[in-house]
């Protein structure tokens, strides 16, 4: 598995850093625009009710209350250091607000669905998926690697975390508050991370527990 993770950490290293080049020479506009099109042309009601809510975990107080129920529900287990451990999810929060200074990418213009409000932050990459990406990805990690998860809470951690992080990007681009580059900046750099958690994970906590 750990091998596995240096592969993913570099090949969204240099994926990340490709679509940046990309998005600051304005190489992508045209499949921007034409993706939010493409993904809009779905639009219905019901469908923009499951992307509204699908979104919703990575607004504000929803954020904050998501993350400590969890890290509250590893405590209740008995996994201390998997708790503590969890905070640094946050540091994915600021490093994909520092990006977005960074590169400073505006919003998408005229795309945005009457059930959304556009952010007043920038575009790239999409702090939603960012989030998504590490928070549920650590979710779906820790139900992989603890010894006490049942099977079936297994597998409902593993589908309920799944479906999150793939239709979070999907949400953020057909509510118009994105562009596709942004999202698929979003996972590379969530990935990212996520691949940095795991590697420290094996390296500092996983010792301690063994050595117990």
């Amino acid at each position: 598995m750990r091998v596995t993770l240096i592969l993913v950490f570099l090949a969204s290293l240099v994926g990340f850093f490709l679509t940046l080049l990309l998005v600051s020479t304005h190489q992508t506009d045209t499949f921007d625009r034409a993706g939010i099109q493409l993904v809009q042309s779905f639009s219905s009601p019901f469908l923009t009710w499951i992307m509204v809510f699908v979104s919703a975990f990575g607004n504000g107080v929803f954020t904050v209350f998501t993350f400590f129920a969890f890290a509250f529900a590893l405590l209740l287990k008995g996994y201390r250091r998997q708790s503590h451990f969890s905070f640094l999810i946050w540091l994915a929060l600021l490093l994909s607000w520092l990006a977005k200074l960074i590169i400073a990418r505006p919003r998408p213009d005229g795309y945005l669905l009457p059930e959304a409000t556009l952010p007043s932050d920038f575009s790239f990459p999409s702090g939603h998926v960012v989030f998504y990406t590490v928070f549920f990805g650590l979710v779906a990690f820790y139900a992989l690697v603890l010894p006490d998860v049942s099977k079936l809470g297994r597998s409902v951690l593993l589908i309920i975390s799944g479906l999150l992080i793939g239709l979070v990007g999907l949400s953020r681009i057909y509510l118009g508050v994105h562009y596709p580059t942004d999202v698929i900046g979003g996972y590379l750099l969530g990935l990212l991370l996520l691949g940095v958690l795991a590697v420290f994970y094996f390296k500092f906590i996983l010792p301690k527990e063994s050595g117990e």
